[in-house]
């Protein structure tokens, strides 16, 4: 039995059996692989589900606490550096940000040895900048 295909060739129905089998196995392929793709994603979404669901309970109890404690070395700090630069720039001026507060010196503890140990460095800033800014 001869069949005519469409390029006018005459063929065989065997060998177009075996064709449409050539063509049924690839399509099966193909159909394998993508059902193997998707069990490998499925099952790396399952295990991160699985991992990530069970936690121990002691890391949900816990809470993390940050204590900020400023002394009246670092008050002293802050204020001083701010009277430091209005003292050059005068009483108007907007004061820049204060730098981190130091570990105060023995027997600096207080207010008053913060604000004296920032003034006078904020001070000779000031007046480098208002000298640099003077001669431009």
């Amino acid at each position: 039995m001869a069949l005519r295909i469409k390029n006018r060739k005459w063929r065989t129905a065997t060998t177009l059996k075996n064709g449409a089998l050539r063509k049924a196995k690839r399509v099966g392929k193909l159909n394998f692989n993508k059902m193997k793709n998707v069990f490998i994603i499925a099952t790396f979404i399952s295990a991160f589900a699985i991992m990530t669901a069970f936690t121990s309970s002691n890391i949900k109890n816990s809470v993390n606490t940050e204590v900020t404690y400023k002394s009246d070395f670092c008050k002293g700090w802050e204020e001083g550096y701010c009277e430091g630069w209005k003292d050059v720039k005068g009483q108007y001026a907007i004061c820049p940000i204060t730098p981190i507060c130091p570990i105060p010196e023995i027997g600096q503890d207080t207010f008053k040895g913060g604000y004296n140990r920032v003034f006078k460095a904020c001070r000779k800033k000031a007046l480098t900048n208002y000298n640099f800014l003077k001669n431009n």
